[in-house]
């Protein structure tokens, strides 16, 4: 399964609900920026801070967005949005696809940072979208 939360952009010093717990997770980027960098924390985190508090999605049967493509995926996509600031939502953006080793021999290639990582609209094939309210 892949819980999918969209992200709304909000000024970066706009007072806003679940900042803090998204500023937390920001300020560790620069400590596991790369692919299998690891982190632990000192403190309690919530992780359901990350949800939005409405809990209604939709749902569907789909496919990895990535390489190999499997349809193996339940998709929850919640309908309510998260906010976030542009530095926020920078931080994430420089979080790199391959571990620190490989990215020197491949970032004059091609961008290795997480970031314009989305795939096109795809046809819907007979699934069907499901509404849940909560």
């Amino acid at each position: 399964a892949v819980l999918g939360v969209f992200l709304e952009i909000v000024e970066d010093d706009q007072p806003i609900e679940h900042l803090e717990s998204m500023q937390k997770l920001c300020d560790l980027m620069d400590k596991i920026k790369y692919k299998g960098d690891h982190v632990f924390l000192n403190e309690p985190f919530n992780v359901l801070e990350l949800l939005p508090k409405n809990r209604s999605y939709f749902t569907y049967l789909g496919s990895l967005t990535t390489p190999p493509l499997w349809e193996t995926v339940t998709w929850i996509l919640f309908e309510q949005t998260l906010k976030c600031t542009k530095k926020q939502l920078e931080a994430f953006r420089q979080l790199s696809y391959y571990p620190k080793e490989e990215v020197k021999d491949i970032e004059h290639l091609y961008p290795t940072n997480i970031e314009e990582n989305f795939r096109p609209i795809q046809p819907l094939n007979e699934r069907r979208i499901i509404y849940v309210l909560k």
